[in-house]
C-alpha cells in the first residue's frame, strides 16, 4: 500500500463543512454530512451540477495544483457523474471548459492532469454535473475533492538516483584516468 503524500498547496476538501460546495446551478441539491457530498437532482431534463472550488469563490493555481483528485464513494437512484474543469487566466477571465470525465459511475480515488489540458491558462475550478440527464432524484455521493500536486513514481525517483550514481561513476572514472 502507497501512503498518500500531501504537500503544502494541496487543497483537500473532505466535506466536514459545505464552505467549496456552495456554487450550484440548475436546481441540483448539494447536503454535506458525516464527511460526505451528495449530489442529488431536483428536476428533470435540467443540466445541473457543482462548481467546486476554494471557499465557493476562489479559483485554483495550476502551477501549484495542477490535478483534480475525487474520492467517489456510491450512486444514489442510478446517478452517475461527469467532471468538466474550466479554466481562467491569470487574471481571472474565463478561457474554456473541457471535458475531464465522460459519464460514470465508477467508484474510488480518481486523479485527473488538468495541466495538461490547460492550453495557457492559470487557473481552474473543476464543475461536476449528476446524470442521468432524464432522472429526477439522481445523484451521487462523494468522501473528497482535492486540488494536488503530482506524486512521482518510485520509479521517477529510482531513475533520478541511478543518473546521478552513472554520472558520479563517469566523474570518478575518468579522475583516475587522469
Amino acid at each position: 500500500t502507497m501512503a498518500l503524500v500531501l504537500r503544502a498547496a494541496d487543497f483537500v476538501d473532505t466535506f466536514d463543512t459545505a464552505d467549496n460546495v456552495g456554487s450550484t446551478f440548475g436546481g441540483l441539491s448539494a447536503s454535506v454530512s458525516g464527511g460526505q457530498l451528495t449530489l442529488t437532482r431536483t428536476a428533470a431534463s435540467v443540466d445541473m451540477g457543482l462548481d467546486w472550488r476554494p471557499a465557493s469563490t476562489g479559483l485554483f493555481s495550476l502551477a501549484d495544483t495542477p490535478n483534480f483528485r475525487i474520492d467517489a464513494a456510491s450512486a444514489v437512484t442510478g446517478g452517475y457523474y461527469t467532471i468538466n474543469a474550466l479554466f481562467f487566466n491569470s487574471s481571472g477571465d474565463f478561457l474554456s471548459e473541457t471535458a475531464v470525465q465522460a459519464d460514470t459511475n465508477a467508484t474510488g480515488v480518481f486523479t485527473y492532469d488538468l495541466a495538461s489540458l490547460a492550453g495557457g491558462a492559470s487557473q481552474w475550478l473543476a464543475r461536476v454535473r449528476v446524470n442521468p440527464f432524464d432522472q429526477n432524484g439522481a445523484g451521487f455521493i462523494f468522501n473528497e475533492f482535492a486540488a494536488t500536486t503530482p506524486v512521482p513514481e518510485p520509479s521517477t525517483y529510482a531513475a533520478f538516483f541511478g543518473a546521478v550514481t552513472l554520472a558520479g561513476a563517469f566523474v570518478a572514472r575518468r579522475r583516475q584516468g587522469k
